[in-house]
Order: C-alpha cells, then structure tokens, then sequence
C-alpha cells in the first residue's frame, strides 16, 4: 500500500499526477473483463447498479472496470450472478464469455 508521502510524490495510481504522468491502475484485468462482459450483456452502468441495487453502486462498479478498487466478496459473487458469468473467468481470465 502506498503511504501518503508516495502519493504525494507520485500519484494515486490510474491517476494524473501534478507532473502530467498518468500513472497506471493497480490491476485493470478484472476492471476490463468486468467492462466487456457488462457491455456483452448489454447492461449499462446504469442497468446494472438496478440489477445490483442496493448493494453496488454505479460509482463503486466504475471503479471496479478502472481498477481502482475491488469488490468484496459478497460483492464480486452478486456482480457475477446478475451477469451471468463464471467467477473464475471475471477474477483470473480462465474460460469464456458466452
């Protein structure tokens, strides 16, 4: 974990720092998979924090694709159920998307 000295001095992460540099996101795999089986199911952010509600918010589920955060576990295994999708591939990339 990064200690407020780093981040002052580099960045939060995924982030513009004050030196122009983007730094990038801790782990975007999960986020983007997350993206492109939402997108798949043809659920906008929108749509989805309804399926999830009151659990995940829409902000919390762009923060996941982003990689700046990751659910919890109840979180993740209600996010893979309302998509329909098997936790192994959403978590590590293993399998396909149907």
């Amino acid at each position: 974990m990064m200690s407020d000295e780093d981040v002052k001095r580099r960045g939060r992460p995924g982030k513009h720092s004050e030196d122009g540099v983007k730094r990038p996101a801790r782990d975007t795999g999960f986020g983007e998979r997350l993206k492109l089986v939402r997108s798949k199911r043809g659920y906008s952010l929108r749509a989805l924090e309804a399926k999830m509600s009151p659990s995940v918010s829409r902000t919390a589920i762009m923060m996941y694709e982003q990689g700046e955060i990751m659910p919890r576990r109840e979180n993740f295994l209600s996010l893979c159920r309302a998509l329909e999708v098997d936790p192994e591939y959403l978590m590590d990339g293993k399998g396909e998307v149907e």
